[in-house]
């Protein structure tokens, strides 16, 4: 069992990659507003697209999205969350963006 301060550590850095990735340009996916202001409450600060977000389609979110180098998924870990997980690795790698899924798996 990992030690609480190893917990700790590896979240901080976790934190960490987030802040200094969306400093970067990097588009941090997440399904909703919870989602969304918890991470603003770690400081991160800049390139959070919400999947729920109002009055926006799935291709519309895409497209937006797109305009980031790199996406970072964090969707949760639930039958929906792997669906759109799966439909935005294929989608977003078809417009040339990098997915980092490996904080999500």
């Amino acid at each position: 069992m990992i030690a609480f301060e190893e917990k700790y550590e590896l979240l901080r850095k976790l934190v960490e990659v987030l802040v200094s990735s969306s400093e970067s340009g990097a588009a941090i996916i997440v399904e909703g507003k919870r989602d969304e202001s918890s991470l603003k409450r770690l400081g991160v600060r800049k390139g959070i697209f919400r999947l729920k977000a109002l009055n926006k389609n799935f291709y519309d979110f895409v497209f937006e999205v797109e305009k980031a180098k790199e996406a970072i998924l964090m969707l949760d870990f639930d039958k929906e969350g792997e669906k759109m997980a799966k439909k935005l690795i294929e989608e977003l790698t078809k417009s040339k963006v990098k997915v980092n899924n490996s904080i999500w798996r």
